[in-house]
């Protein structure tokens, strides 16, 4: 195993040979944690590259070749492909930095890779945070910020998909129809959360706002509730109106007897009640509560009544 001095002077030596040797511009690289990240290697006639993670060395690779890890603690991360790029698994915050490749090749060209590792977490709902300053009561004007949690964060606000780049919204004469969405973005997610400002307005404000912004939704939800409640009034005014009228025209007691009297007449001549039915039949009881209990006349009267109102009931050629 080399001693310290001889790995600084190594690692020293490394630097100098491949000083001004850039393979290719700096690779920046974004990876989510938890995720796999991999520094790909694009150079033919690779013979054995060594990787630095700022000023160690911490892995040798080779094409078609197990991977040498020099810190045992890396082991279970680092992994190589078959052209020698190496793989880290299961990023963290930790594993970030700057790496670089000194790649040594079957010619003399050797030259010397950098790589730059983002670690970001994948942004959620939870990190976001909206808080809600009102600042005048009378017009509900209020001021809207929006904070994220996390490093390279891009904020901004969209209203009704139109994009304000702005942290904070200074709103006035706020309507219960709109809406504002805050949107966090870090380079591997995406995440927005939604505030509707009318519910933070005062109470008193909502009622004079609503009068003022005419609102179509609520207005015609309060104009059908009007409509229901005229149609309501009248329906019951015209229910009362016809009940009174049908109470005048109603037939005094008198006139009601005679008339159902009649109607007894009419059925004994027309054959279609028998007066014995009417007497002593199924038919008396009815008779009995239409005539207001009163008794039904004898037999012989209802027969002679019969003869005598047959003329008035039944055509001439019918009467017997």
């Amino acid at each position: 195993m080399l001693t310290f001095p001889c790995y600084i002077l190594m690692v020293t030596y490394l630097q100098t040979i491949f000083s001004g040797q850039v393979c290719k511009k700096l690779v920046h690289l974004s990876v989510e944690e938890g995720k796999n990240a991999l520094l790909q290697i694009n150079e033919t006639e690779v013979e054995e590259i060594s990787w630095i993670l700022h000023t160690n060395h911490i892995a040798t690779t080779m094409p078609d070749k197990p991977i040498s890890v020099k810190d045992r603690k890396l082991k279970r991360w680092l992994h190589s492909l078959t052209d020698g790029s190496l793989k880290m698994i299961n990023v963290t915050r930790h594993n970030e930095g700057s790496y670089t490749a000194n790649i040594f090749k079957k010619s003399e060209e050797h030259c010397t890779q950098r790589y730059r590792l983002k670690v970001y977490p994948r942004l959620s709902e939870q990190d976001v945070y909206i808080s809600v300053n009102v600042s005048i009561n009378e017009t509900c004007g209020m001021t809207l910020t929006c904070t994220v949690n996390g490093s390279d964060v891009k904020i901004f606000w969209s209203e009704n998909g139109t994009a304000v780049t702005n942290r904070t919204l200074n709103l006035y004469g706020i309507r219960p129809s709109i809406s504002y969405k805050c949107i966090a973005k870090n380079p591997v997610s995406r995440v927005s959360k939604t505030v509707t400002p009318w519910t933070y307005c005062p109470e008193e404000t909502n009622i004079s706002q609503l009068q003022l912004s005419g609102s179509p939704g609520i207005l015609t939800a309060l104009l059908c509730i009007a409509v229901v409640i005229i149609a309501g009034a009248i329906f019951v005014a015209f229910t009362l109106v016809k009940k009174r009228k049908a109470k005048k025209l109603e037939p005094k007691r008198g006139n009601k007897q005679e008339s159902c009297w009649k109607i007894v007449q009419r059925a004994v001549v027309m054959e279609t009640v028998t007066s014995a039915e009417i007497t002593v039949g199924s038919h008396r009881p009815f008779m009995l509560r239409f005539l207001n209990r009163t008794e039904i006349p004898p037999l012989s009267a209802l027969r002679q009544d019969a003869q005598t109102m047959k003329p008035l009931y039944m055509p001439q050629s019918q009467i017997m």
